[in-house]
């Protein structure tokens, strides 16, 4: 197995997509490319080398700004969305559709500064939400929109906590709307 798809699992088939991982990929992908270049000639190792560390960087402040404005990855955890989504199926969400939640700028109260939305939420959406700060997240369907609320079950009821238990959510309580699932390799 190459390191490139050694990369390619780590980030989006297991879904730890954290900063440190994504550091330790970049290092072994930049360490191993070193290498093969010392058995070249030194000056064009060195131009080699500049272009792959500029390529580096661009990737990964393209990564870093995906993943704090643009979207989010998230591991299923439970059987609550079966069918549809399995637990081990990473998805990825937009963070536009309710609004970017900046997390680097915080008020009194645990509220944190959220830009406006560029699509409204409709019913049907999968969403992924959190009801409090260090709860875990939770990946729901929309069922209706109450004004600033709304109302989520699960795909699979039987085995779902959701609204039914918990009532409606605030549309602030919404992280974003799933976009993308890679299924869990079996």
């Amino acid at each position: 197995m190459s390191k490139l798809s050694l990369a390619y699992q780590l980030l989006f088939l297991s879904g730890t997509a954290s900063l440190p991982t994504l550091f330790g990929i970049l290092s072994l992908l930049a360490a191993e490319i070193m290498l093969r270049l010392r058995a070249q000639r030194p000056a064009r190792n060195l131009i080699l080398l500049t272009l792959v560390l500029r390529a580096v960087r661009v990737g990964l402040l393209l990564v870093l700004h995906i993943k704090f404005f643009l979207g989010d990855i998230h591991t299923v955890q439970s059987t609550s969305m079966q069918p549809v989504l399995n637990p081990g199926d990473t998805i990825i969400i937009d963070r536009f559709t309710p609004g970017v939640l900046l997390p680097v700028v915080r008020f009194t109260g645990g509220q944190y500064l959220r830009l406006p939305a560029l699509r409204s939420l409709q019913v049907g959406d999968i969403v992924v939400l959190q009801r409090a700060l260090g709860e875990d997240v939770l990946i729901k369907r929309i069922q209706s929109i109450l004004g600033e609320e709304v109302f989520v079950m699960g795909d699979n009821s039987r085995s779902s906590i959701d609204s039914r238990h918990f009532g409606p959510v605030k549309k602030t309580a919404i992280l974003g709307r799933v976009i993308f699932r890679f299924s869990h390799l079996r």
